[in-house]
């Protein structure tokens, strides 16, 4: 007999973007964005939208972004198929979050298992093989490295989650990147996420909401114009006090690649 599932469990096992989340149809809607049920109301016809047809999808992007990447840098180096997967990841949960203040779970925990996937299990296969090229090309962390930062990034989602300062989702989304990206290479990700979520976060504050609000708007008309599903969904709005963080984690990322506030920053109190 299936257990009936009470408002408040339903908040917690929908990834939400924000702490807060109001919760949903009993069942279907978690059935739904887990990849089960079929009777399926709007909204979960909606959240549904990363199948596992979207992820080949991605995957193949990312594979031929890291190679004209690659080339058209002539870097021979380091690769970044890792770097592209999870940029283009990062950017459809961020998507997502600023449009409807919740991130699915078929986007997050896929996303962890990839990101272990790629960094710990493909090396071990490549490695023996002698396909130095191939491994180049993949640019994955160090397998203890990315073991690292995906425990980093999990424990302090999950603090923070607990604390009421982020939703599942958000501490999932930093899980799946800690994963992605290693612990070096995402602690500059999380310095600069903290930055955009503070500026974006007193600058909607001022705003009375507006900042967020036309955020969501576009977000969520450019949503339902790639995704016809996402018309039936009606988006949770976010309170004056709410931002989408994985929108600051995904500014972060981005500007991560170019330059790292946070190594000025250390560079700026070792001078003392």
């Amino acid at each position: 007999m299936k257990e009936e599932a009470s408002p408040a469990r339903d908040e917690k096992a929908i990834d939400s973007g924000s702490a807060g989340l109001s919760a949903a149809p009993s069942g279907d809607l978690v059935g739904a964005v887990s990849g089960g049920g079929a009777a399926l109301p709007g909204e979960a016809r909606g959240l549904a939208w990363w199948s596992p047809g979207v992820w080949i999808g991605v995957i193949s992007l990312a594979a031929a972004t890291a190679s004209v990447w690659q080339i058209g840098m002539s870097r021979t180096d380091r690769g970044f198929f890792v770097t592209a997967l999870a940029s283009i990841v990062l950017f459809g949960a961020a998507w997502v979050d600023a449009a409807c203040r919740r991130i699915p779970n078929r986007l997050t925990y896929p996303g962890m298992l990839l990101g272990l996937f790629f960094n710990l299990v493909v090396p071990l296969v490549l490695a023996p093989a002698g396909m130095k090229v191939a491994l180049l090309w993949l640019g994955a962390a160090e397998p203890r490295d990315a073991v690292l930062g995906f425990l980093v990034c999990a424990v302090l989602g999950i603090g923070s989650f607990v604390a009421g300062g982020l939703g599942g989702g958000d501490a999932k989304v930093l899980g799946m990147i800690g994963a992605f990206l290693g612990l070096t290479a995402v602690l500059p990700v999380l310095f600069n996420a903290i930055l955009f979520a503070a500026v974006i976060g007193v600058v909607n504050l001022l705003l009375g909401g507006a900042l967020v609000a036309a955020l969501q708007k576009v977000a969520f008309a450019s949503l339902k114009a790639a995704w016809p599903s996402f018309a039936t969904v009606t988006p949770a709005r976010f309170r004056r006090s709410e931002a989408p963080f994985a929108v600051s984690v995904l500014l972060g990322f981005l500007l991560a690649q170019v330059y790292s506030p946070m190594d000025f920053f250390v560079h700026w109190i070792r001078s003392f």
